[in-house]
This record gives C-alpha cells, structure tokens and sequence, in this order.
C-alpha cells in the first residue's frame, strides 16, 4: 500500500463493488467491515482540511467523511448493477465512540469498552425497497445477533431450530409489522463490564463500580 493509508484506500469497499459486479445476476450476500473510526486515529489531509473548524473532533469527523464516501462505492455500484430494489443495505456500528477520540454518544452515558448505554446501543439502519417504509424509526430492542436469521429467511431458507441461534427475524420489526421486540432478555459482556436487559429494565454492572438498575 505503499505510503497511502488504510482509512483512504478502503480496500474493503472497491472489493465489495468488485463483487457486486461480478454477482450481479445471482443472489449475493456482502459484508464490509471498516476498520475505521478507530484507533490509531488518522485521515487523508484533504479530509482533515474539511473539518479544520472542528477542533479535537477534526480526525474523527475526517475518518467518518472518508469511510461515508467509501460506503457511497458500494452504493452507486448497486445502483449501476439496477440491484438497488432487490438489495437489503443494513449500516451499523458494533459500539459506542471513544470519548479520547472525540467520540459523543450523548445523550447517552458512557463510551466504548463499557456496559452503559452509549457502550451498547447503537445506531442501526436498514433499507430495503417494497419492506422497510422509508422514515421508518423504531426504539425496538433488536441485536446484531438478528442479521444472520433475519437475511436467511429474506433470502429464502430455513433456520433449523437445532442450531439454537440466539439472533431472531427482525423482519416484522423493520417492516413496521410489530413494535415488539422478539427477545425477552439480551445480555452483554466485556472485561469487567456486562450487562442484562429485560424489556424496558436492566442491571448493569460498569467496570468495577456497584452493579445496579
């Protein structure tokens, strides 16, 4: 890669729209994980120079700015491919942000590497065209967990019940079908941190402080 940087290249997105063509008349499934934002916190200068107004948060909004321009390849390629109408798109973070990275995740409390809310509750967006309204919002408790069932069932297979899988089908959820969520309990763990929510309840215990309500 020579001097160019991981948040720049974005190796990941130009194989996914590598992919998309080469799949493009027959079912695909594509997942793209960005590295980024994340630490070692670094950008492209012509990004940084965009949010030079931002002070400590520049490198986080310029790593954002790069990796939202990276999604749009995969994007424009769906659309090339007229793939866009027949195509479930899902964007989501696998955690909170750091706060010594310029992270906010107000207003909820805590960041990465926790149990809190601003650890554990993430963005999540879904679209697909003729399923999911567009506009649709949702404070539903789902898990990153439904997407394997969830795209099973949407691309026409069978979940056998021996395999026990903790995630469930959100497509009634993203659908507007239901309000409720399909789990009873969801439970989170990290380090010293874990978590166990029930419904609009939960008992956390953050780090070594006293776990409570």
């Amino acid at each position: 890669m020579g001097e160019k940087l991981l948040i720049d290249v974005q190796p990941g997105a130009r194989l996914g729209a590598l992919l998309i063509k080469r799949n493009a008349d027959k079912p695909f499934f594509l997942e793209v994980s960005f590295t980024s934002p994340h630490a070692p916190m670094s950008a492209p200068d012509d990004y940084m120079k965009r949010f030079e107004h931002l002070g400590e948060r520049q490198t986080l909004a310029a790593i954002i700015s790069s990796m939202d321009d990276n999604i749009g390849l995969i994007l424009d390629k769906l659309k090339k491919e007229n793939l866009t109408d027949n195509t479930m798109v899902v964007l989501f973070s696998d955690n909170g942000g750091k706060f010594v990275h310029g992270g906010d995740n107000g207003p909820l409390r805590g960041e990465k590497a926790g149990a809190f809310e601003g650890a554990i509750r993430v963005p999540f967006a879904a679209k697909l065209p003729g399923k999911i309204k567009p506009g649709t919002r949702s404070d539903t408790m789902i898990s990153a967990l439904d997407l394997f069932p969830t795209t099973v069932k949407l691309a026409g297979g069978e979940i056998d019940p021996e395999w026990d899988l903790d995630g469930k089908d959100i497509m009634p959820v993203l659908s507007g079908e239901t309000t409720e969520s399909p789990h009873d309990t969801l439970f989170w763990r990290y380090g010293e941190s874990w978590a166990l929510r029930q419904g609009e309840w939960k008992l956390v215990q953050n780090r070594r402080e006293k776990a409570g309500l």
